[in-house]
């Protein structure tokens, strides 16, 4: 509600006072001190003010006029503003000058009687400085907005803080203690200090939105980031989530309503505060501890954005420390220690102490990195309770249990024995993994079975198969609503690169990122088929701007039409359909359900026989990826550091890292382009990415393959092989190199 719309009957007035929201004889009071600040100074627009004969820029006789007649003046404009059919008169701009007093005593500061103050009479703003600092109650009713200081907002929805002048107010406080003041500050700290220590004892009792305002006051201070105010940091964290749960789900609202900035700030406040405290300890306290879970309070107030050009980026919750530091094993261990008992991370169910907290608990400050080494850690404890299941089951008498998942394909029948093979274990997919090709001796190391989730991949992706369906300008594959292919094979697929994903092989695999959202239980929207779909994309937009006639322009009602096999299909977007032509009017719905039809509706069986088959492999891990980390452990990243993959390289058979050809081969690969490096990286590993962990982690092997300088090199992409003969100049390396590239992506051979 604005300045404009205040209520205009008593009754309404009544219902007010009802919700604890001042009484009518305050609120009139108010109202005199409003329009007496606007006869005496008028607002901030000046000139260009529309409101007529009630602000000093457009009713000069103010000017003229003594205080007291001033102050009679506004009283009667209070008086109209109360009848039966009142007119507020109140400016849109706020005054520049207006130290309202509150009903407890504090100064509401208005941000250019701050500014006066503190250049004119530095000993009258320390005053405010203490006053403002002293309590909790005098924080709680400074800053106030226009419409709060009126008490018309509704406090447990919106904080009523002017962060304007929150940030200005702090501003000034720097700007004095650069010129020899430094008592302002600490008159601040000493307040700040005892304010977050008496609130430390008090959060639990908080019922009172309005007494969440000093919380976001304090924590918006730039000095919060310095070592003097490292208790009444965490006072404030520990708070914060004390708070029962209705208060702390108003406060999380109150962070998302702020500015992506100030929000961001704070969020940094609280990673440093965390990264210190790592590096000082090397241990998980309570301190930390309540840091991490008022940081998810951060996360959610982000994730509660609908829009994500609003959101700060997910990558600023990551902690460095925490990734780079912590013992990941022992915390994962602890995690699956907890699960009986494990408190999630949402409100109302926090660890009843330090010793029941994990960081797992709280993914959101796991980067992608982290999330593959817990997803890993967590597949070797599971691989090694099936195995201890399986020698324990045999003990009992039970007979003996294969203590691996081995599959047994066919080459020549690939897809339908693989299929075969899982079906007949699936209570064995998280045994560590094994893959034999009928008729091939041999044992599986790893190549084995990579070679067998390549091999998979590229026929179940083959268009000819019918599955998927691939779009050109998108650059990924979707689910094919006029597939013919039986609900099993998806099943599989999914399986199969759920199996991929917990036996950490990525894969060469293009899905648009609304696939992962919908794995992660997010549904698509508009924005999203801008990737997956671009020239969808377009279409659907031009359809929303048209400003032409939409009905007989496009010509379309709310039906689709596919073709396959040379048999043209309908389906209705709703009931009716074929009747329903697309307005101007019902445009939006019509996009929206094409939309829904199209990765939703339309894909569903398809999607959830997918969804089956993945989560059967890696289960409740899952909750812990946001789509876009989920999309890099299944095809690992776009940035590809070199430096890395030397790093990891490896030589044997007669090579060495400083055998001529290695050099040139480092040389060659240095100076090659991006895309002739992905095209590189695919010739010799099967994927142009790179695995989360980084290239390095590929571990490329170079071996010599005789000395013919006619001869190309050849790959393995099973094993990361390399076979490189022993060219006699770094020109022919680099030619036979290329052609040898460029043959295996012609036939797709290695």
């Amino acid at each position: 509600m604005t300045l404009k719309e205040l209520p205009n009957t008593l009754q309404q007035f009544q219902y007010l006072k009802k919700l604890s929201i001042l009484t009518l004889r305050q609120l009139f009071d108010l109202t005199v001190r409003v329009y007496f600040d606007q006869f005496t100074n008028g607002c901030y627009l000046g000139d260009s003010c529309t409101n007529s004969n009630y602000c000093l820029h457009k009713n000069s006789a103010f000017s003229t006029m003594p205080p007291e007649e001033v102050a009679k003046q506004a009283i009667a404009a209070a008086r109209d503003a109360f009848q039966q059919e009142p007119k507020f008169h109140f400016c849109d701009s706020p005054s520049p000058v207006l130290p309202l007093l509150s009903p407890h005593g504090s100064m509401a500061l208005q941000t250019p009687v701050i500014t006066r103050f503190a250049v004119d009479h530095l000993d009258f703003f320390s005053q405010i400085v203490e006053r403002v600092f002293k309590h909790s109650d005098s924080i709680n009713h400074s800053f106030l907005t226009r419409s709060a200081i009126l008490r018309l907002n509704d406090f447990s929805h919106d904080s009523g803080i002017n962060t304007d002048q929150v940030e200005e107010f702090y501003r000034i406080i720097q700007e004095q203690e650069r010129k020899q003041h430094p008592e302002l500050t600490k008159t601040m700290q000493s307040g700040f200090t005892s304010v977050a220590a008496t609130l430390r004892k008090t959060a639990n009792r908080i019922l009172d939105p309005f007494k969440l305002r000093q919380f976001i006051i304090m924590l918006l201070s730039p000095y919060m980031m310095e070592n003097e105010y490292y208790d009444c940091v965490l006072d404030i964290f520990t708070s914060s989530v004390n708070l029962n749960d209705n208060m702390q789900k108003i406060l999380i609202k109150w962070f998302n309503r702020l500015q992506s900035e100030s929000l961001l700030k704070i969020v940094r406040m609280v990673q440093q505060f965390i990264t210190l405290q790592i590096y000082a300890r090397y241990i998980v306290d309570e301190q930390i501890m309540f840091a991490t879970i008022f940081l998810g309070m951060l996360n959610d107030a982000n994730e509660m954005h609908e829009n994500e050009s609003e959101k700060i980026d997910y990558k600023e919750f990551y902690n460095d420390a925490v990734n780079n530091i912590f013992d990941l094993k022992s915390d994962t261990k602890r995690w699956r220690e907890l699960k009986p008992m494990r408190q999630s991370t949402h409100l109302g169910n926090r660890p009843a102490h330090f010793s029941n907290f994990t960081f797992i608990d709280y993914p959101f400050i796991l980067d992608p990195s982290a999330k593959s080494k817990v997803l890993s850690i967590n597949a070797q404890f599971e691989q090694m309770d099936e195995v201890r299941g399986a020698i324990f089951s045999s003990f009992l008498g039970g007979g003996l249990q294969q203590p691996y998942l081995v599959l047994q394909v066919d080459r020549n029948n690939l897809i339908s024995s693989c299929l075969y093979q899982i079906e007949m274990n699936r209570n064995n997919l998280k045994k560590p993994l094994k893959v034999k090709f009928i008729g091939e001796e041999g044992q599986d190391e790893g190549g084995v079975r990579k070679e067998m989730f390549l091999l998979i991949v590229r026929e179940l992706f083959n268009e000819n198969y019918g599955m998927f369906a691939y779009n050109k300008l998108g650059g990924n594959f979707w689910f094919n609503e006029n597939t013919l292919s039986m609900e099993s094979e998806f099943n599989l697929i999914g399986t199969v690169i759920g199996l991929a994903l917990y036996n950490s092989i990525i894969l060469d695999v293009r899905f648009p990122l609304l696939l992962y959202k919908k794995l992660c239980g997010q549904q698509p929207t508009l924005e999203d088929v801008k990737q997956a779909d671009p020239e969808l994309y377009r279409g659907l937009k031009q359809l929303l701007a048209y400003t032409g006639d939409v009905e007989n322009d496009f010509c379309r009602n709310f039906m689709v039409e596919t073709e396959a096999f040379g048999e043209v299909r309908s389906f209705e977007l709703k009931p009716g359909g074929e009747d329903i032509p697309v307005t101007k009017e019902n445009r939006e719905e019509y996009v929206e359900l094409y939309v829904k039809w199209k990765y939703i509706t339309g894909v569903q069986k398809q999607f959830d026989a997918f969804n089956r088959g993945f989560r059967s492999v890696i289960g409740e891990t899952l909750e812990l990826f946001k789509p876009q980390e989920l999309e890099l452990l299944v095809c690992g990243s776009p940035k590809l550091d070199f430096d890395e993959l030397k790093k990891g390289a490896r030589y044997s058979e007669g090579y060495t890292e400083d055998s001529q050809q290695i050099h040139w081969l480092w040389d060659i690969l240095t100076e090659f382009n991006e895309d002739e490096k992905r095209r590189f990286l695919h010739f010799c590993t099967g994927s142009d990415r790179s695995p989360i962990s980084g290239l390095s982690s590929t571990q490329l092997v170079v071996i010599p393959n005789g000395d013919d300088d006619q001869r190309l090199p050849s790959a393995s992409t099973c094993f990361n092989l390399l076979l490189l003969p022993k060219y006699t100049s770094k020109d022919i390396l680099r030619d036979r190199l290329t052609k040898a590239i460029e043959h295996y992506l012609s036939f797709g051979l290695s």
